[in-house]
């Protein structure tokens, strides 16, 4: 049995793995994807599921269901959404989702670290 995420436990994993989207960016960089999701064509779309696969080691991930682009994508709910994916992984693609659309800038962080 997997423990249930009290929410203290989501808020740890919620930090961490805020930690690990941070380095999205760079990807994000290197091949030109907008940073509004509702912007993403298919192929930014299929890129970040391809990275977050690649950074977490996802398994049972079906990319067919993700050919979509970013408007379709932002706009299927969370419940939708989570069906494209097994369990944990629809819950780790669908925080970074969240914090990709809230516009939460991890370039910032950087900036600041490199204009001491």
């Amino acid at each position: 049995d997997v423990p249930l995420l009290t929410p203290s436990s989501k808020e740890m994993m919620s930090q961490a793995l805020k930690a690990t989207f941070s380095g999205f960016t760079k990807e994000q960089q290197r091949l030109g994807i907008p940073k509004d999701p509702q912007q993403w064509t298919e192929t930014h779309v299929r890129d970040w599921v391809m990275w977050a696969v690649n950074e977490f080691s996802l398994k049972g991930v079906d990319f067919q269901k993700f050919c979509m682009n970013g408007a379709a994508l932002c706009a299927l709910g969370k419940e939708c959404f989570l069906e494209l994916a097994p369990d944990f992984v629809g819950d780790i693609l669908w925080e970074h989702l969240e914090i990709l659309q809230k516009g939460e800038s991890w370039k910032l962080q950087g900036e600041q670290l490199y204009s001491s």
